[in-house]
């Protein structure tokens, strides 16, 4: 049999590891999230501002281009760091299950050049 002492000592790194990748998911996906939402915000708030004009100069097509441009970047750009956002999370969620995912194999190697450094907190 096992001693439990050594199981739970080698089970120790795996967690604070596991909880630092947790809250580097959630760093991560939580900044993209908020771009997310205020992209999402601002296109809204164009599309509110810009209505009115549309209506006003409906035989002019300028204006009506140029906001239709303005909501169509806003949606874009907001769909953008929406699925960044879910493929960071993948990606983590899959190196973390040991699946190896693509562009591991460098996040690896330079834990193992830089040692930890950037982890540890021993002075």
């Amino acid at each position: 049999m096992s001693d439990p002492a050594i199981t739970l000592q080698d089970s120790a790194p795996r967690r604070s590891q596991a909880v630092g990748f947790l809250a580097g998911i959630i760093v991560i996906c939580g900044s993209l999230f908020g771009l997310f939402g205020l992209a999402l915000t601002g296109t809204m708030i164009t599309l509110a501002i810009a209505a009115p004009g549309l209506v006003f100069f409906s035989p002019i097509i300028i204006p009506a281009v140029l906001s239709l441009l303005l909501i169509i970047a806003g949606f874009m750009f907001s769909g953008g760091c929406l699925a960044a956002a879910l493929a960071a999370t993948v990606w983590m969620c899959r190196y973390m299950a040991g699946k190896s995912p693509l562009g591991s194999e460098q996040l690896d190697y330079l834990t193992t050049k830089f040692g930890g450094k950037a982890t540890t907190s021993d002075g």
